[in-house]
């Protein structure tokens, strides 16, 4: 993008191209999610961990692909969906540190200090009332410990909620992605999400996870982040 060129539009255009693309991933991860249970329905047998197992390589390659601005993606399973196991995360996780994806070490013990109740988290339930959602930023502590922003959709095979297919995304790596691109505009600005904490900025005084109470009523959200680019003069 050239320097004279990037408006707030502009960057905004931008952040909702890349949530697109990503929410694209999920999209097919949530159809080869149906595939395998369309498979289980066809031969008359309840679905099973084995079931699913095939993810893992659709999961896994997408991951290799986006580098290390995804933290993780997976599918969260609503409780009892799968035979013989409860509660059920088919999640992989993109370390900085390690070239390949690994899963996620997760306790569904209730018993456990911890336990994960994911079908209580904020992106699973969201998913699940209205649909596909963008959360965050927020510390994920039952995951990566970083601070990320998580884009889900709900996964309804045969008119029946079965689960949640999730991204987690690097909130302070999307944050320094921006932020070089404000910075090429001619005024101070910042990146708010839907409820104005700041995801990035170029003012020392307005830093990321900051609140911006005082939001221009009319300004432009988008369609699919329902974020917003802010102009600070």
């Amino acid at each position: 993008m050239a320097a004279g060129d990037t408006t707030l539009d502009t960057v905004l255009d931008d952040l909702e191209t890349l949530v697109g693309r990503l929410f694209d991933f999920l999209e097919l991860v949530r159809q080869e999610l149906y595939a395998r249970l369309d498979e289980a329905s066809a031969a008359d047998e309840a679905p099973t961990p084995e079931t699913i197992s095939g993810l893992a390589r659709v999961l896994q390659g997408r991951l290799a692909l986006e580098g290390t601005l995804v933290a993780g993606a997976g599918v969260s399973f609503a409780p009892d969906v799968l035979a013989d196991s409860p509660r059920r995360m088919e999640w992989w996780t993109r370390p900085r540190e390690e070239a390949e994806s690994q899963p996620l070490p997760v306790t569904f013990d209730p018993q456990s200090l911890s336990f994960y109740d994911y079908v209580e988290a904020e992106w699973f339930v969201r998913a699940r009332e209205d649909g596909a959602s963008v959360v965050g930023p927020y510390v994920d502590a039952f995951g990566t410990d970083e601070d990320v922003i998580t884009l889900s959709v709900p996964c309804v095979h045969d008119g029946e909620f079965v689960g949640v297919c999730s991204l987690d995304l690097r909130a302070g790596e999307l944050g320094a992605r921006v932020t070089r691109a404000l910075r090429e505009l001619d005024r101070r600005a910042a990146l708010v999400n839907a409820e104005g904490r700041v995801i990035a900025s170029t003012v020392v005084a307005h830093l990321p996870g900051s609140l911006l109470r005082d939001l221009e009523p009319g300004r432009r959200r988008g369609e699919r982040t329902g974020w917003s680019v802010l102009a600070l003069d």
